[in-house]
């Protein structure tokens, strides 16, 4: 076969591990509070930090109740609004818990408002006598019921997701468990095909294999590290539902030449499923700092 095409002149720099392999990173017990985060925004935790600040401590500098009020209903409003569009940690479900608890903020200074400004004095209806419909006690109760089921919505919310985390977890050991074996097969295989080239080849043929794999190794290396580089889709490929358009147009003529082959050499083909935007937003996002051009395993097979 012809020689692979030689490295560029001057290569690109390696990209950095993921996140969580990144050993060096790891030992530095501040990076664990970034990790909870989409990369852009590992700075979310200090803008926790400063939250809490702008909703206790800031608050003295305020003299009246007035402006003190205004100043909060302002303040919440505004990381209401920012933290809805951030949506930083990367895990959905605190999100969305982040977002209620911003809501509850909201709903209560509006409580204290309606407080202060004497508009829950009145009664409902005139001909009242029970004093239960009162607007006051209407208006309670309405947030006291809210409160309970946003409450009840999150738990129910929390049992799906952790039933549906527990339910991952499990595919992910049997996966794990699958690959240990099918790791252990191919070594097998390959030390059974490795015996009978020796036994059954010509004269050192197992010595020029080698030869020959050491060479295109070398052809492909980056300067003379010995390390490969890291494969990249073309950088025409605008973005990642660019990617994914180009991914289904090429698939059907990639399974059926790499089924093609895989047959021939006496195996099984099992094409799979093209990995979905959302996996592959989400790879793009944790493994390769949003990337796209380093996603090279939309189209999915095994032989």
């Amino acid at each position: 076969p012809p020689p692979l095409a030689p490295p560029p002149r001057h290569p690109p720099p390696r990209p950095p591990p993921p996140r969580r392999k990144n050993k060096a990173m790891m030992k530095d017990s501040a990076v664990l509070f970034a990790l909870e985060y989409r990369p852009a925004y590992w700075w979310f935790e200090v803008w926790s930090l400063v939250r809490r600040f702008f909703l206790t401590a800031l608050l003295l500098v305020f003299e009246t109740l007035e402006s003190c009020t205004l100043y909060v209903l302002f303040a919440v409003l505004g990381m209401l609004v920012l933290e809805r569009e951030w949506s930083a940690n990367l895990d959905a479900y605190l999100v969305n818990i982040q977002y209620t608890l911003n809501l509850q903020i909201l709903f209560a200074v509006l409580y204290m408002l309606l407080l202060d400004a004497g508009m829950l004095d009145g009664e409902l209806a005139a001909e009242d006598t029970t004093g239960l419909t009162t607007l006051p006690v209407f208006i309670s109760a309405c947030l006291l019921v809210f409160n309970i089921t946003l409450v009840a919505a999150m738990g129910v919310a929390a049992r799906l997701t952790i039933a549906k985390d527990a339910k991952m977890q499990d595919r992910l050991d049997k996966l794990h468990d699958q690959v240990v074996i099918d790791k252990q097969e191919d070594k097998d295989r390959f030390t059974q095909a490795w015996k009978k080239l020796v036994l059954t080849g010509g004269p050192n043929d197992e010595r020029r294999l080698l030869r020959t794999l050491e060479q295109l190794a070398k052809q492909t290396a980056i300067g003379g590290t010995g390390k490969q580089p890291t494969p990249q889709q073309d950088t025409k490929i605008a973005s990642v539902d660019h990617l994914l358009e180009q991914a289904d147009t090429v698939s059907a003529t990639f399974h059926e030449q790499l089924k093609a082959i895989v047959k021939q050499c006496g195996g099984e083909y099992q094409p799979g499923p093209n990995k979905s935007r959302a996996r592959a937003v989400e790879k793009m996002e944790n493994d390769y700092d949003g990337d796209h051009t380093k996603l090279v395993d939309i189209v999915r097979a095994s032989g």
